[in-house]
Formats: C-alpha cells, structure tokens, sequence
C-alpha cells in the first residue's frame, strides 16, 4: 500500500483565522499564518468521515490492527522544523485510545489492537509558514 494524503481545497478542517492559503497547480498547499499559536493544530485529516452527509471521499486509508506502517512527510516550514504530525487512535466509542507523535520526516507507527479510526493533524511547533505536498501511508518493510 502507497496511500497519498492530500490537502484538497474542499478539507474544511484547517485553521482559518489569520491564515493565508494557496491551493498551487500541482496539488501542494502555501499556507501562512503569522499570529497561529504553536500546540495549534494547522489541519485534520480523519478515516472517519460519512460520506453520505459530507459527500467526502475517504481521506485516509483503512488500516489493520497491530499491523506497522510507514509515513513520510513531504512539507517545509519556515522557520525550519517548526510542526509535527500527530496520529490520534480512537475507540468505536470515539474515545482516544492512543496516540503517536511523527517529529521525523520518515517514521514507522503501528495501528493499535483497539482502534476503530484515526486522525491524522500537522501540529504547529512555531512556523510561519507551511509549504505542504503531501504525507504517505504505506506499509512498514521490516
């Protein structure tokens, strides 16, 4: 599996205010914000979305339990290195069951025995500005 997440123009999930977007050509995104706070999340992506409400399509890619997967990060910021990815793991009740911080450009994470869905956010550590292509799901090769 080779899963690439986007961040699309119909994702409402990001911060607004203050902030600057740019949905370029070649499917990357310039965002800027200036005042964001850092611990702020930038955007959300989630595996559960109803597509019958939202007319959606999945943004994420279903995942099996205990099973260990790869993601690599494809974005820039300025001032350099300033956010992080945070997959958040929730139960069938939507109760947080876990979570994993991503600080490297290319990191493994397992999904947990007890998750039903996940999100996935790029935390703001500082930056300013954000030149985000995209994140990758696939499979961890041990």
């Amino acid at each position: 599996m080779n899963f690439e997440i986007k961040w699309y123009q119909d994702n409402s999930d990001y911060f607004f205010y203050g902030s600057k977007v740019k949905f370029n050509h070649d499917k990357s995104v310039s965002f800027r914000n200036d005042i964001m706070s850092p611990g702020t999340s930038i955007v959300r992506w989630s595996s559960k979305l109803p597509f019958q409400s939202n007319r959606i399509l999945m943004e994420l890619p279903l995942l099996k339990r205990n099973q260990k997967y790869q993601l690599t990060v494809d974005s820039k910021s300025i001032p350099e290195n300033k956010f992080f990815v945070l997959i958040t793991f929730f139960d069938r009740f939507d109760n947080k069951v876990g979570m994993e911080v991503i600080k490297n450009s290319n990191q493994e994470f397992v999904y947990l025995e007890d998750a039903y869905n996940y999100q996935i956010e790029l935390i703001n550590k500082g930056a300013r500005i954000i030149e985000f292509d995209k994140l990758v799901i696939s499979d961890s090769v041990d």
